[in-house]
């Protein structure tokens, strides 16, 4: 369900509640690749880059193959 509430946020350009759920779901699900991949986009989208790369490299050891976190790691550092 917190993906359902990212989005609402997001699509709204409302970055600082979006943050503030995802951050709420990686402390609930840690392990979730997928919540780091939002992390990390929505990082990058605010010009983070070092703290993208840290979330997308997690999402990377959590689920190796995962295509978004690969993509934006070469985006970043080509």
């Amino acid at each position: 369900y917190f993906f359902k509430i990212y989005w609402f946020f997001k699509n709204h350009n409302d970055i600082k509640n979006a943050m503030a759920v995802m951050e709420r779901a990686e402390k609930n699900l840690p392990m979730d690749a997928g919540i780091k991949v939002a992390l990390g986009d929505l990082y990058y989208q605010q010009g983070i880059l070092y703290k993208a790369l840290e979330k997308y490299d997690h999402a990377l050891l959590l689920e190796p193959g995962n295509k978004r976190a690969l993509k934006m790691m070469k985006k970043i550092n080509p």
